[in-house]
C-alpha cells in the first residue's frame, strides 16, 4: 500500500498556551513515525517562520512555535511513515494548514494533504520560491526501480550561470536528447527548504549539478556552466557511471599515476573544491599535462604557465584567466596575459568576447573604454528573447557602470525589471548601483522593492543594501531596526548545516549591533 496515496496521512497538532506553542505529529492507526529518520518541518505564520531539520521523534514529541493563536499557520512537512504489519516505510512531503483560534490556551489539528509535486522539466524556465525537498523526494521515486538517475540542479534566480544553464539545456526549447536519462528537479538555492540538500551535497556555489541514483547517491558533480556542449560531453559520460562518485579530497594522491593527477587537480581546481594543491603537488612528479597548467595558473598562476598557455591552448584562456589576471605587471605579467587575451579574441564574439575584453579591462587598471567594448559585445550577442537572454543582463548592466554609463545601466535595467516583475533580481542589481552612486534615497527606494519581491536568502541581501541605505542617509537606528526585523522574520539555519544564510545574516547581524 501507498502511504501517500492510500489515505493514511499523519495528524497534525498544534497546541497553544500563552504565547508558548508546539507542533507534533501522530501517525495513522496501524502506522508509526520512524524515530531515528530525519524529519523536516518549515512554518510561517504573520511574519515568522521557523524551519526544523531533526529526527522522527522529535516532531512525535513536539517543537517549540511561539504566538500563534488568531493565526492562520501554513507550511510543509517531511516524515518517514512506517507500517507496523510488514514494516515496510515510506517518506512522505506533506502540506498543512490551519487557523488557530484567539483563546488563551487549546488545541487544533492542522489540515494535511499531499502536494502535487512540481514539474520537472519547462520551456518557460525553472520555478523558484519552492519546496526543494518534496521536488527531489518525488524525483527518487519517480528513479526508483529504473536505471534513471536525478540530475539536482542546485540554482538561484539571480545566478547568471544558473539562468544560462536553464536557457541553454534544461529548459530550451530544443533539449538535448540525453536529458531523457535523467529526471531533472531544480533547488531553490535562496528557500530554506533546500538546506538540508545543500548540506547533504556540501553545495558552495551555484549552479551546483548533482546526479544522484534512487538511493540519493552522488554519481558525479558540475559547478558553474561553460556552455551547452561541455555540460551535454557530461551529461554523457555520466549517463555512463556505474559506481558513485569518488570524493579525491578523501583519497591518498600517491595511489593515482601522476598524469592523472594533473586532471584530477583540475577538475578540484575549476569545480572551487577544496584539495587541488595536494594533487598539483602529486602531478608535478610527471611532466607537465595541459590540466595541471590549467590547475596550476588558475590557482596559483605563474608567468611560464600563463606564457604556455598563450601558445598552446588560446581557446582555452577563459578557463585560467581568472586566477592568472592577478600577475604582476612588475614581472612581464601585463604582458603574458594581454598576448593571450589577443590571440583568444582572434575567434571570439558575443559572451565569449565580452569576457575576455573585461579581463583586458581589468588588467589596463579598470580601463572605461574597455569596459564599454566589454558591453557592446556582450549586447551584440543577445538574442532578443528574454528567458534565453536574462542570464546577461546583470552583466550589462555592471559592465555599462564601469564603462562610467551609470544613467544607461539604470534605464536598462528598468526596462528589463518589466519583464520580469516578481522577481528581486534586477531590483538587488539596481539598489547596489545607486548605492555606489551615493545615491542613498533611490538604494533605499529600490532596496525595499528588492526585500517586498525576495525571499529567503535573496530577502537577506537585499535587506542588507536597505541598511547600507540608511546609514548612507545617516539613520544608523532604523538600519539597526531593519535589521533586526528581516532577521526575526526569516529563520536561521539549524546549527551545523553547512549553507550560505549565515554569512548573510552575520551581514545583517553587524547593522543590528549598530556596526
Amino acid at each position: 500500500m501507498s502511504v501517500a496515496y492510500g489515505g493514511a496521512l499523519p495528524q497534525v497538532d498544534v497546541t497553544w498556551k500563552g504565547e508558548g506553542g508546539a507542533l507534533s505529529v501522530v501517525a495513522p492507526d496501524g502506522f508509526e513515525i520512524s524515530p531515528d529518520a530525519p524529519a523536516d518541518v518549515s512554518v510561517r505564520w504573520a511574519d515568522r517562520q521557523v524551519t526544523y531539520a531533526v529526527s522522527g521523534d522529535r516532531i512525535v514529541g513536539g517543537i517549540d512555535l511561539w504566538a500563534v493563536r488568531g493565526e492562520r499557520v501554513e507550511g510543509d512537512l517531511k516524515v518517514t511513515l512506517c507500517d507496523k504489519a510488514d514494516g515496510v516505510c515510506e517518506q512522505l512531503a506533506l502540506a498543512v494548514r490551519g487557523d488557530i483560534p484567539e483563546e488563551k490556551k487549546g488545541s487544533v489539528d492542522l489540515q494535511v494533504a499531499v502536494p502535487e509535486a512540481e514539474p520537472t522539466h519547462s520551456t518557460e524556465g525553472p520555478a523558484f520560491h519552492t519546496d526543494a525537498q518534496a521536488l527531489a523526494d518525488a524525483a527518487f521515486s519517480a528513479v526508483k526501480g529504473t536505471d534513471r538517475r536525478v540530475l539536482l540542479d542546485f540554482s538561484a534566480v539571480w545566478c547568471p550561470p544558473c539562468n544560462q544553464l536553464a536557457a541553454e539545456v534544461l529548459h530550451a526549447e530544443n533539449p538535448p536528447a540525453i536529458l531523457d536519462e535523467y529526471e531533472i528537479v531544480v533547488l531553490d538555492a535562496d528557500d530554506a527548504r533546500s538546506w538540508a540538500l545543500k548540506d547533504r551535497y556540501h553545495v558552495g556555489g551555484y549552479p551546483t549539478v548533482v546526479v544522484a541514483d534512487a538511493k540519493g547517491r552522488e554519481i558525479s558533480r558540475e559547478v558553474g556552466f561553460s556552455g551547452r556542449e561541455d555540460f551535454v560531453r557530461w551529461l554523457t559520460d555520466t549517463a555512463r557511471e556505474t559506481e558513485p562518485a569518488i570524493d579525491y579530497t578523501e583519497v591518498d594522491p600517491t595511489t593515482i599515476a601522476a598524469p592523472e593527477a594533473g586532471l584530477i587537480a583540475w577538475n578540484l581546481a575549476k569545480q572551487r573544491e577544496k584539495g587541488a594543491d595536494i594533487w598539483i603537488a602529486r602531478a608535478e612528479e610527471a611532466e607537465p599535462t595541459l590540466e595541471l597548467r590549467l590547475a596550476r595558473a588558475l590557482t596559483a598562476p605563474t608567468i611560464e604557465d600563463a606564457s604556455w598557455l598563450a601558445d598552446n591552448a588560446p581557446d582555452r584562456t577563459l578557463d585560467w584567466l581568472p586566477g592568472a589576471s592577478k600577475l604582476s605587471s612588475e614581472d612581464g605579467g601585463t604582458e603574458v596575459l594581454e598576448l593571450a587575451i589577443s590571440r583568444a579574441l582572434v575567434d571570439a564574439e558575443g559572451e565569449k568576447a565580452s569576457d575576455l575584453l573585461y579581463f583586458s579591462a581589468i588588467i589596463a587598471d579598470d580601463d572605461p573604454l574597455l569596459y564599454a567594448a566589454s558591453a557592446s559585445a556582450l549586447r551584440a550577442g543577445f538574442t532578443g528573447e528574454p528567458f534565453r537572454d536574462r542570464a546577461l543582463y546583470t552583466s550589462l548592466a555592471g559592465l555599462l557602470e564601469k564603462s562610467g554609463d551609470v544613467p544607461g545601466a539604470l534605464s536598462f535595467l528598468h526596462g528589463v525589471q518589466e519583464s520580469f516583475p516578481d522577481e528581486p533580481t534586477f531590483l538587488l542589481k539596481e539598489a547596489g548601483i545607486h548605492l555606489r552612486a551615493e545615491d542613498f534615497e533611490m538604494a533605499l527606494k529600490t532596496g525595499e522593492a528588492c526585500v517586498e519581491a525576495g525571499w529567503g536568502d535573496n530577502r537577506l541581501r537585499c535587506a542588507a543594501l536597505v541598511c547600507e541605505a540608511l546609514v548612507g542617509l545617516d539613520r544608523s537606528a532604523d538600519a539597526a531596526k531593519r535589521a533586526e526585523a528581516v532577521l526575526a522574520e526569516i529563520a536561521a539555519p539549524a546549527e551545523g548545516l553547512d549553507v550560505r544564510a549565515p554569512r548573510y545574516r552575520k551581514k545583517l547581524q553587524a547593522f543590528a549591533d549598530g556596526g
